[in-house]
């Protein structure tokens, strides 16, 4: 594995085992265990504060929509850029629109709750974005005054909150609703001691959990996955996203990926209707469509489709790789992955991975190239973004596969996604948003930086 020029690479062997005693120390100290023996039985009672679900019905969540004034961005989900604007999920909660009219003096003009809302999509003048169990259409011809349009529902299996790591999760009741935040509370659970035993140790739920997390809904709407949290233009595409999300639009059809399914929905008429689904090999993360292929970035590798039939997309192969978190990008012949370590991702390995994909049905890796923690990238041209985490933005010459150049390496933020345009950088961070000018590669100009605020 190569290190592209100029980088300094901290990687630490013992990651994954330091950041598990991480999550599970803290659970341990804050156990409260009484033992209470009844009769012959083992049974004990344990005191200890978990995340607690919270919930909201169905019809809840479905009247949740509504604009509201300028918000706190402190949990960014995905990025999408249409036209003049700029759209950011606040992961869970709702939608950031900023006016961008002027790079160099981006306008936050509102922001409109939906509940469950990670990802984003857009044809004509339309958005998709997911609502929990829900996709939800909208009207955005006025972006000041976006409208519900329509909805196909219980066709998404929702993704759970992010929740507090030091402390367990709690028993999930998929009869009680929609899991929409979590609560930080101290229970009593009567236990048996090797459950007991299981739960002090860091297992994350009560007893009965698994099985919840095996029965959803009777729609389906139930996932028992965590919020951890790449497009090119084309057929009739009017928006641009980042490299993770997993929704994209092409002609009239919608694809989103969800767990390990790709789902197909019909955009005609001005209408979103589920029109067929396909079993992936992957957990799906990401979707990126380039010249009639459809490619699928998951935990697993990356799966390769070609649309010649679009509702009915055609499997060519399947690119394994180690389980880690995986945004892909294809530009030409040439495919990039981004392969990192995380909370939800597995492994301790981050690196970067140039597949050559002018035969879909036969992908291979040229070269990889190690990184401190990437996360999303982008490719304009001979340039390659590559937004690695806690160490910023790195900008490459990836005009040789085999020896990529850093041009530039901008730093003090933890850089998550990028968006490029002709001499224009859209990058996201936790809480902001920064544009930047690279019509100079090895000098990137730093054009404005917005951080939301109430």
């Amino acid at each position: 594995m190569k290190q592209p020029k100029h980088i300094k690479v901290h990687l630490n062997k013992n990651k994954a085992n330091n950041m598990r005693t991480k999550l599970i120390i803290p659970g341990i100290l804050t156990l409260a265990i009484s033992l209470m023996f009844s009769s012959c039985e083992d049974k004990m009672v344990l005191t200890r504060k978990i995340n607690q679900p919270v919930y909201k019905s169905k019809q809840e969540i479905r009247a949740s929509f509504k604009k509201s004034g300028p918000r706190a961005m402190t949990n960014t989900g995905k990025i999408f850029s249409k036209g003049n604007y700029i759209l950011i999920t606040e992961a869970h909660k709702g939608l950031h629109v900023i006016d961008n009219s002027d790079p160099r003096n981006p306008n936050n003009i509102a922001f409109y709750e939906i509940d469950g809302a990670l990802d984003i999509a857009s044809k004509g003048d339309y958005l998709y974005v997911d609502h929990f169990m829900d996709v939800l259409v909208l009207d955005f011809s006025d972006p000041t005054n976006i409208q519900e349009v329509t909805r196909a529902e219980d066709v998404l299996m929702y993704n759970l909150p992010q929740r507090n790591n030091e402390f367990p999760r709690g028993e999930i009741d998929p009869a009680k609703g929609v899991v929409v935040d979590w609560e930080v509370v101290e229970t009593k659970d009567e236990v048996s001691s090797w459950e007991a035993e299981a739960l002090i140790w860091g297992e994350t739920d009560v007893i009965d959990f698994q099985t919840a997390m095996n029965n959803p809904n009777a729609d389906g709407s139930f996932a028992a996955t965590e919020f951890e949290g790449a497009k090119s233009v084309s057929g009739s595409v009017t928006g641009k996203s980042g490299s993770m999300s997993r929704f994209i639009t092409y002609n009239d059809y919608l694809y989103a990926v969800d767990g390990f399914k790709l789902l197909i929905f019909s955009t005609a008429n001005d209408q979103v209707a589920l029109v067929g689904e396909h079993d992936l090999w992957i957990d799906a993360e990401t979707v990126f469509i380039l010249r009639q292929k459809l490619f699928i970035g998951g935990r697993q590798g990356v799966q390769f489709y070609t649309l010649d039939n679009p509702e009915y997309p055609t499997y060519e192969s399947l690119y394994s790789h180690v389980e880690a978190c995986d945004p892909f990008i294809a530009d030409g012949d040439r495919g990039y992955l981004t392969i990192r370590s995380g909370n939800l991702c597995g492994q301790t390995l981050n690196q970067l991975e140039i597949l050559d994909i002018q035969n879909i049905s036969f992908p291979t890796m040229l070269e990889s190239y190690s990184f401190v923690n990437p996360h999303g990238l982008a490719k304009a041209g001979n340039l390659l973004f590559i937004c690695d985490g806690s160490d910023g933005l790195k900008v490459f010459d990836a005009s040789d596969d085999y020896n990529l150049t850093m041009l530039d390496h901008e730093t003090g933020f933890t850089a998550k996604d990028v968006i490029v345009y002709p001499d224009l950088l859209m990058m996201m961070t936790d809480n902001s948003i920064y544009q930047y000018d690279y019509s100079d590669p090895s000098n990137l100009v730093l054009l404005s930086s917005l951080s939301i605020t109430e």
